[in-house]
């Protein structure tokens, strides 16, 4: 899974330093925080390598693949065949997959599933605003649980959860009731930059 923030660019906003490094609470929430960004997002982040894409042929010039940024392409195989890269295509960060080498207009194969690519993609280093933004949110939500354990009315309102490797940490249930809103406790700012990452499916 991955994580878009770390426990120190939490610390920062909350201007505080915890005791625990890492604090599991802290490393939870930015476990949460992650996983409903990145679904919001309808995409991960993180760099990975070797990933494999099947793809209809369209019969069109450009292909697009699902993770970006891509930033190598190890093989293209169309209909059983190895494509030459510069010759046979050209790839661009933003996904697209050019039939030919720009200079004649090829197209891709009509084949269902016949088109095989090996790439890498993915940030090496995560968005700055993107990375600020996750760590908002955690530090948001932590502030919100520490304020409705430290209500009299609310006391032994908790929940508690079990993390490999640590004993049980316990925290409200607000911050759950958070995560399950619709909205997700997120602010105006929150959306702007997440839009601005968003991988945007068009049915």
């Amino acid at each position: 899974m991955s994580t878009l923030c770390t426990q120190g660019q939490v610390q920062n906003i909350l201007q505080t330093v915890f005791d625990n490094q890492p604090e599991p609470v802290i490393s939870d929430l930015i476990s949460r925080a992650s996983a409903v960004v990145e679904s919001y997002c309808n995409r991960t982040f993180e760099a990975e390598t070797g990933l494999v894409e099947t793809l209809d042929g369209n019969g069109h010039a450009i292909l697009r693949l699902a993770k970006t940024p891509v930033t190598v392409i190890t093989s293209i195989v169309e209909d059983g065949t190895t494509l030459t890269a510069a010759d046979d295509f050209l790839f661009y960060p933003n996904g697209e997959l050019v039939r030919g080498n720009g200079k004649s207009e090829r197209l891709w194969t009509f084949y269902r599933q016949a088109v095989v690519i090996t790439y890498d993609a993915g940030f090496s280093t995560l968005p700055e605003d993107l990375e600020h933004a996750v760590a908002s949110i955690v530090a948001r939500w932590f502030q919100v649980g520490a304020a409705y354990a430290a209500a009299p009315d609310n006391s032994g309102a908790v929940k508690s959860i079990s993390l490999d490797g640590s004993d049980s940490i316990e925290y409200p249930d607000a911050v759950s009731d958070i995560t399950a809103d619709g909205k997700m406790g997120l602010t105006a700012s929150d959306w702007l930059i997440l839009n601005e990452w968003r991988r945007w499916v068009f049915v």
